[in-house]
């Protein structure tokens, strides 16, 4: 009995030093734009203050509603040599899928008020931030790039192509800081 009780305790305690992930966004641009689908839109990188962490803010009027029929790709690419090379990691998923169900990305969005469908109209989402407390793995690279492609699943034609330049770092959740990740020094 003893040693269950050391070993919840031993347990207890490496689970508060559990490292996870924080991204940090420094640059976003829309590159193309289908005006059949999506008539004006725009994305940008804000703080809020000195202290404060950087926010996506995406905003766009859409014609068409944006549904299961279209399909996301999300390729990342490292910053290497000045450049930025496509890197082996790359995900292309439905777009409600990707609302629905995956946790980073899709968080993200989710979080910010983004739902499936997507009925036609002007829609802001602002102050998004990427969720990765729960990310428990580490990242392959420290700065990188991602680029979305949102194109229609049956003929290929691209409705948007956006892309994020961000950095990432892995922090240590330590108790003290519940709410701030502050990254390791």
């Amino acid at each position: 009995m003893m040693e269950i009780g050391k070993l919840i305790i031993l347990l207890t305690l490496l689970t508060a030093f559990v490292e996870s992930m924080i991204v940090i966004m420094e640059r976003a641009n829309v590159t193309t734009m289908n005006h059949k689908y999506i008539v004006s839109g725009g994305v940008n990188i804000r703080r809020h203050g000195r202290n404060s962490p950087y926010y996506l803010n995406i905003y766009g009027v859409n014609v068409k509603p944006l549904d299961n029929t279209l399909m996301v790709s999300a390729l990342f690419s490292q910053f290497l040599h000045n450049e930025y090379r496509r890197s082996f990691i790359e995900f292309h998923c439905r777009f409600c899928e990707l609302i629905n169900d995956e946790p980073f990305i899709g968080g993200m969005l989710k979080n910010g008020g983004l739902v499936c469908p997507l009925l036609p109209g002007e829609h802001y989402f602002m102050n998004l931030t990427v969720p990765t407390t729960d990310f428990k793995y580490v990242f392959p690279f420290e700065k990188g790039r991602v680029d979305f492609t949102l194109s229609v699943t049956a003929t290929k034609e691209v409705v948007l192509q956006v892309f994020v330049e961000a950095s990432f770092k892995q922090v240590k959740n330590l108790p003290a800081y519940k709410g701030k990740q502050k990254p390791n020094p």
